[in-house]
């Protein structure tokens, strides 16, 4: 039942496919009959919608509904094969769907992992409770005496005048819930809400989700959404992101003006001849130094005499530590040696 249940709900199309391959063989072996009846049971509809409507299909090539031709066969001249066919598809349907759903069915039974494993809960449960006797009898014992307190006297027991009246003691538990923990409340928020289900056929794309013309027209969207968030914008380079048009005239726009220059969309002219003077490199003497500057600056303090000692004592140490190890190590090779 599993199995059926789950070709049901995730592969709807399992049975189908197999149809196509046992029609394919049936084909290639020459059984017209068998083609027959894979034809009727899978691709007719009125074969199992209704009983009496006749069968005047001819072997299709593809399993889609065939057409119905008005002068098809009588009703008394239904072939059986095609009724039985039919009859059979139809029970199976029936029997699809008489089946529970997945999430149902395992909530009713279990494998046998599970099994074992409650088997073996049960058996620490038992063990937990021999082990603990003292606290699960004085539960027993309290449950006890506290029925015999609630249960209405006798007529000698009401009688005596000297019987000092019970207390009604609470529930006794063993794990109570201040020095164990609480189990919990049952979740009772969707008890009035409609039960959640899951819809299997939302998995499945019923058309193409990347349409070319839907992804056209998306994508021209994006880009004139783009470009109006662009205008007006000017890139790092100092120029528009986008630049503006300039008016056209009948859809053609004006010619830019020719140059006079040449090349001046080339690199530069390279001149020949010699250097004035000798290239002077710039040091950091010859740079200007501005001594302070109009606004708040800020400067990294020298270390201070504190912080100097801290650190050659760290180092001094760190220095101590490194030639005690190499010596061990220089020891240890040694006595391998």
């Amino acid at each position: 039942s599993l199995e059926k249940i789950i070709q049901r709900d995730f592969f709807p199309d399992v049975e189908k496919l197999r149809a196509q391959k046992e029609y394919l063989e049936a084909e290639e072996n020459g059984d017209l009959e068998k083609m027959r009846q894979i034809a009727i049971k899978f691709g007719s509809s009125l074969g199992r919608s209704s009983r009496d409507t006749p069968v005047p299909y001819v072997t299709p090539a593809t399993f889609e509904t065939p057409e119905v031709h008005p002068g098809g066969l009588p009703l008394g001249n239904k072939p059986k094969a095609g009724t039985k066919a039919a009859e059979e598809g139809e029970a199976d349907k029936e029997d699809k769907d008489s089946l529970p759903s997945l999430d149902s069915f395992l909530a009713k039974h279990t494998s046998e992992d599970n099994a074992s494993f409650e088997q073996i809960m049960e058996v620490a449960k038992e063990k937990e409770k021999v082990k603990h006797a003292w606290l699960y009898s004085a539960e027993e014992e309290y449950a006890q005496r506290r029925n015999e307190n609630l249960a209405l006297p006798s007529a000698e027991q009401q009688a005596l005048e000297n019987v000092k009246a019970g207390l009604e003691t609470w529930e006794y538990t063993a794990r109570n819930t201040l020095m164990y923990y609480p189990t919990g409340v049952p979740d009772e928020e969707d008890t009035f809400k409609k039960p959640r289900e899951v819809v299997h056929r939302n998995t499945r794309f019923v058309k193409d989700p990347f349409s070319q013309a839907v992804s056209k027209s998306q994508l021209q969207q994006a880009a004139a959404l783009n470009a109006q968030y662009k205008l007006g914008k000017v890139g790092p380079d100092g120029k528009e992101l986008i630049p503006q048009e300039s008016p056209k005239v009948n859809g053609y726009g004006f010619v830019a003006t020719p140059s006079p220059a040449p090349g001046v969309n080339e690199s530069p002219f390279m001149t020949w001849g010699e250097i004035e003077s000798t290239p002077l490199r710039l040091e950091g003497s010859e740079t200007p130094y501005v001594d302070r500057t109009p606004g708040p600056a800020f400067k990294i303090l020298e270390p201070g005499r504190r912080e100097r000692l801290g650190l050659k004592m760290a180092n001094e140490v760190a220095a101590k530590n490194r030639a005690k190890k190499q010596e061990a190590l220089r020891k240890v090779t040694e006595n391998l040696a």
